[in-house]
């Protein structure tokens, strides 16, 4: 059985969505200021990694390692909820079949205590 990775197309098409996520977050006013100071090369780099790994691929995230990255960041619940939701809207937009979105949302939300200030 193919992983949900393979099934979209593999690390390249998850990086054009993760590239399209970001371009919708830059948009938030709310958002936006969080990635002044941000590589996003880099950072588009470390989150296709992160959402393969999620669909499947190699390379889990420790926990631990993904609050070091956020600690510093001030994230509340709200802009959690918000960059949430338009994960969910990008990967429904690309194509992404509802039961694969849900499975990625619930993973993304188990997150949620480790990146939340």
């Amino acid at each position: 059985m193919a992983s949900m990775l393979q099934k979209y197309g593999g690390l390249s098409v998850v990086h054009g969505i993760v590239e399209t996520f970001y371009d919708r977050v830059l948009d938030e006013d709310s958002l936006a200021d969080f990635f002044i100071n941000t590589d996003m090369q880099t950072l588009v780099a470390h989150q296709t990694k992160f959402i393969s790994s999620l669909m499947g691929g190699p390379g889990a995230t420790p926990d631990d390692v993904l609050f070091e990255a956020h600690k510093s960041l001030g994230i509340g619940e709200k802009d959690f909820d918000l960059i949430a939701q338009i994960l969910q809207q990008t990967l429904t937009d690309s194509g992404v079949a509802d039961d694969d979105v849900g499975r990625l949302m619930t993973l993304i939300a188990e997150k949620k205590d480790v990146i939340v200030a």
